[in-house]
């Protein structure tokens, strides 16, 4: 029996645009909204879909300040459980992909032990035809 598992993914991180905003947050103490909406090339609407996910994930601090006209300011940091979040889904990924390739070949071994038991098969039908047919033949 196989006792293979594929590492958890995290589906909260698993989102291109969440994946790159939380990417730029580790690297950074904190970032404008603007500023996410920039590096992402998206829009404002899905990044801030996307922050509002997030922060009500815990992943995220935002603060909104006054800001220039009738737009406010706002400024995006991870926190610490974001940033374990982050780490847990980078290893989870680094696992995914150095366990592929043991699986493959255990893969491959289970493949390759079926065709040889197949091909034995056939031979053993094969001569039991034989045998049959030269049996036959013996008897006439």
């Amino acid at each position: 029996m196989n006792d293979f598992k594929f590492p958890v993914i995290n589906p909260l991180l698993h989102s291109e645009l969440r994946l790159k905003i939380m990417v730029a947050l580790d690297s950074l103490e904190s970032a404008d909204f603007m500023y996410l909406c920039q590096i992402t090339d998206s829009t404002r609407g899905n990044v801030s879909t996307q922050i509002t996910t997030l922060k009500e994930a815990g992943y995220l601090d935002v603060s909104k300040s006054g800001g220039l006209g009738r737009f406010s300011h706002t400024a995006c940091r991870i926190t610490a459980r974001g940033r374990e979040a982050l780490r847990a889904y980078e290893d989870g990924l680094r696992q995914l992909f150095e366990q592929r390739v043991p699986a493959e070949r255990d893969g491959a071994a289970r493949a390759i032990q079926a065709r040889l038991e197949m091909a034995e098969s056939r031979r053993s039908s094969t001569k039991s035809r034989d045998l049959k047919e030269a049996e036959k033949i013996v008897n006439q």
